[in-house]
């Protein structure tokens, strides 16, 4: 009987340890960066080197939303160093196969640098409807906006991703212990998660999501799939049709509108630019689909882009870091800006119009759909079935 007593707790502390070790959450600092630390209001700061480890075992010391005032970011909690904290940024699984794109990354070393909110907003945007959320969102009542519209911001319903994980303003979070690259624009992430569940609770800072990891437990390690389309990220869970949510990238003057709406039920689509799929559709524009050219296609253009050739962007125009709607959009170029054209890039049909991707030089007066300057000299890509 003794015998029986000593197996079994054996037993009890190996599976629990071996429960502990698998959900252990080991990030490696990626280079030599600060730890910041709040004492009576007076931000301490610490240097933490390259390649430190830091080991978490609970989703509680990972993924906070940072209120300090130096730094608009999410950030780690490395408990060895008595509650000091590290911007994600500076971080990523110990024993992970690969990271994600820098074009995924929501913030730099100190702020945000990417908006990317759920799709469904797009929907409510472009309709001027809030009621509708009620659709999406369980927590969401319109009589809570309307008592207390002014404390909405569109800042509420952002989402963070880094290699360290997922972080939604819900409280849904989901911290990565490997990221596994399976195609270009394909991740297969293993990762603990955690919902909000059913809690009935309202944050009047931002509208309260509905659980975004339904049926999803503390500590329990699961595989997710992010899948990049153009301006959409999807996130799906055990297999890529169980979709979670969509999310969306989108600029600062989207934020802006969508704000506007929140506040004061007012906003100018004329000001928003619509995000589009790989393909360079839109769901909101009415755009077709777009086919790329082969190489064994002739390649042909309506506008006669060529290298060297001054042209005029015929509508607002993204100014991108590459040839592709999936990449960084460097400014927004006004109707009537002036580009030269540096550098043909690959063929596509957009919008029934066949031209090249074409690297350009913005020319000197140039400005923004804003109004404002941009620098002569600025160089990016843009698809030239818009320039005339």
């Amino acid at each position: 009987m003794k015998n029986k007593v000593i197996f079994f707790l054996l037993f009890i502390f190996f599976t629990e340890f071996s429960f502990s070790q698998n959900n252990e959450l080991n990030y490696v600092i990626t280079e030599d960066t600060v730890e910041y630390y709040r004492e009576y209001e007076n931000v301490k700061t610490k240097k933490i080197q390259k390649g430190t480890i830091l080991s978490l075992n609970s989703l509680s010391n990972i993924l906070y939303k940072s209120d300090f005032s130096q730094i608009n970011s999410v950030l780690l909690n490395n408990e060895a160093e008595e509650d000091f904290y590290i911007p994600v940024f500076f971080a990523k699984p110990k024993n992970t196969s690969n990271v994600l794109s820098t074009e995924l990354i929501t913030h730099d070393q100190t702020k945000r640098v990417k908006n990317l909110i759920p799709a469904y907003y797009l929907k409510i945007l472009r309709d001027g409807n809030l009621s509708k959320l009620e659709k999406y969102e369980k927590h969401f009542n319109i009589r809570y906006v309307e008592s207390e519209r002014e404390t909405f911001s569109a800042n509420g319903i952002t989402t963070n991703l880094s290699n360290c994980g997922i972080y939604f303003y819900s409280d849904n979070k989901i911290a990565f212990k490997n990221i596994l690259k399976i195609e270009e624009n394909l991740y297969e992430i293993e990762g603990i998660a955690k919902g909000d569940y059913d809690e009935l609770e309202y944050d009047f800072d931002c509208f309260r999501w509905s659980s975004i990891l339904k049926n999803t437990f503390d500590n329990e390690v699961e595989k997710f799939y992010i899948k990049i389309d153009g301006d959409y990220l999807s996130i799906s869970k055990l297999n890529q049709d169980n979709l979670i949510i969509t999310l969306v990238y989108v600029d600062n003057s989207t934020m802006t509108e969508l704000d506007n709406l929140f506040r004061n039920k007012k906003r100018n689509l004329s000001k928003v630019i619509w995000p589009r799929y790989a393909d360079g559709s839109c769901d909101y524009d009415e755009s077709k689909k777009t086919t790329v050219a082969t190489q064994t296609q002739k390649t042909t253009s309506s506008t006669n882009v060529s290298k060297n050739k001054l042209m005029t962007v015929r509508e607002n125009l993204k100014l991108r870091s590459g040839e592709a709607t999936s990449t960084q959009v460097l400014t927004v170029m006004s109707a009537g800006t002036k580009v030269k054209i540096l550098e043909l890039g690959k063929t596509e049909t957009i919008d029934g119009i066949s031209s090249n991707w074409v690297k350009v030089e913005v020319q000197k007066g140039a400005k923004d759909r804003e109004g404002k300057p941009i620098k002569q000299g600025t160089v990016g890509w843009c698809y030239g079935g818009y320039l005339e």
